[in-house]
């Protein structure tokens, strides 16, 4: 949950909110006024104002097209604040807090909120049987689009790969060559905005079963092919000496 409290005297805040949380929006009166009502109004592209919320001296009141979002925390006429639930793109947007007062006054705060998006990266290691590295991935998704690290000392290569999502978001893939010397050591990746961070780590294991089967079967048909190619040369060889003695 986040709150945030608006400043009057038509200050502009900023907040930001991970997708799914709640923000509270607070709004109190920072000095006395014969307040007759507050109201929360929110911003929109084309219709403009629209009031979500009302607080009267002894009720309060809510939009019906935005009850099942928004919610009062507080409704008193010094610090009527409403509740933003289960934060989503289509909530994102500036709030105003508008006092009315009896001398026909109004003052305002303005809040804008934002939305922000950070999955746990998810990390990956492959064993490239031609070469023997460690071919590390690691992706992480978010909005705005995270920043990928993989943490380690040093690397054969790095490459970095970003894909934007239907939904806003974007996959950042960072792959890196390791050498065999990682094996048995913990490999940490992190993904980071400006809103936060997430990370995730694994140990790579030690050569598996399947890379030393393979080595071993390489071995063995190099050997077999080598013992072969010997006994072709000294039959060819006996051949060419019996056939010039002859």
């Amino acid at each position: 949950s986040v709150s945030l409290n608006i400043v009057i005297k038509s200050q502009q805040t900023d907040v930001a909110v991970k997708a799914g949380e709640e923000a509270c929006l607070q709004c109190p009166l920072s000095y006395s006024a014969d307040v007759l009502q507050v109201m929360w109004q929110k911003l929109l592209p084309e219709e403009g104002e629209v009031t979500v919320a009302t607080c009267h001296p002894h009720r309060y009141k809510l939009n019906p097209d935005f009850s099942t979002k928004i919610g009062l925390k507080e409704t008193t006429l010094r610090n009527c604040s409403i509740v933003v639930q289960n934060v989503t793109e289509q909530d994102e947007g500036c709030y105003l807090c508008l006092f009315i007062t009896s001398s026909d006054f109004a003052d305002y705060g303005k809040a804008c909120l934002h939305m922000y998006e950070l999955h746990k990266p998810t990390l990956n290691v492959n064993r490239s049987i031609s070469t023997g590295e460690l071919e590390v991935s690691c992706s992480a998704t978010g909005r705005p689009a995270p920043n990928v690290t993989i943490h380690v000392q040093k690397t054969i290569w790095t490459h970095t790969n970003a894909v934007k999502n239907s939904n806003g978001t974007v996959t950042v893939i960072r792959t890196a060559a390791l050498s065999p010397l990682h094996m048995n050591k913990t490999l940490e990746c992190s993904a980071t905005s400006s809103f936060g961070s997430e990370r995730n780590r694994i140990t790579i294991p030690g050569e598996s079963i399947s890379v030393f089967s393979f080595r071993l079967y390489s071995g063995f048909v190099h050997w077999t092919v080598s013992i072969l190619w010997m006994c072709c040369s000294c039959s060819c060889t006996g051949m060419a000496v019996c056939q010039k003695t002859t």
